[in-house]
């Protein structure tokens, strides 16, 4: 029998380690799949190397390397996850790949109307956490009354990152903001982008607030950008 779903067990279990991912990496190298090894062993090793190191240039160029090769021979899985949620799959698994595997899910608000697409995407993501060790969701075209009841939702608090976009201005979007700030579920976030028009009280909020990462052990805080609306994420 395979060792393959029980090495992926502890790599979605231990999503913030590399340890699994690299025991993976050497199973892959072990059964042919040598590449695929490499690129996740560069991508771990580029999140541990900065820009100083002798190294970077070379591994930024074999991550590349490796990235055109697996596009072409070596399309991804293609999963599917209920209430919209979305991964880029087959050839483009590898496009926004960190540490191996997908950068982010995302959700797309657009003809997905009122809360129950809320609950629905939670469940999603719930499933989306069974499946991938992703910890980063982006949410694309919600109203500000969906935002806030998307923030109810419990499994919010298995993020690492979240980007939210949102076509709302003035107070709406100070709102938006002022909601995503004390959300107790967000607690464990390392990383917020937001692509909202928001104000000087939604700046005030966010510099207040006491949720938003107030769960990680040890924190430095949470990183808050500010992005333009409609850009993917960083």
């Amino acid at each position: 029998m395979s060792d393959q779903p029980a090495l992926l067990a502890a790599v979605r279990a231990q999503p913030d380690d590399d340890t699994p991912r690299l025991v993976y990496a050497d199973w892959l190298q072990e059964n042919g799949r040598a590449e695929q090894g490499e690129f996740i062993r560069t991508q771990c090793r580029l999140t541990t190397a900065g820009p100083d190191d002798p190294e970077y240039p070379a591994l930024l160029d074999r991550e590349a390397e490796l990235r055109l090769w697996l596009t072409a021979h070596a399309p991804g899985p293609r999963p599917t996850f209920p209430g919209g949620l979305t991964v880029e799959g087959g050839r483009n698994w590898w496009k926004w790949a960190h540490r191996g595997f997908p950068r982010f899910v995302e959700f797309d608000g657009y003809g997905r109307h009122g809360a129950k697409a809320m609950r629905a995407l939670a469940a999603g993501l719930t499933r989306a956490f069974e499946s991938l060790p992703t910890r980063w969701l982006v949410v694309r075209y919600v109203t500000v009354a969906q935002l806030v009841a998307l923030l109810k939702q419990p499994v919010l608090a298995g993020l690492s990152h979240l980007t939210v976009q949102l076509d709302a201005q003035g107070a709406e979007a100070d709102d938006a903001v002022r909601a995503l700030a004390g959300c107790r579920h967000l607690r464990n976030l390392r990383g917020l982008s937001l692509a909202v028009a928001f104000g000087d009280a939604g700046s005030e909020a966010l510099a207040g607030g006491r949720s938003v990462g107030s769960g990680r052990s040890g924190r430095l805080g949470c990183r808050i950008r500010r992005i333009r609306p409609r850009l993917p994420p960083l």
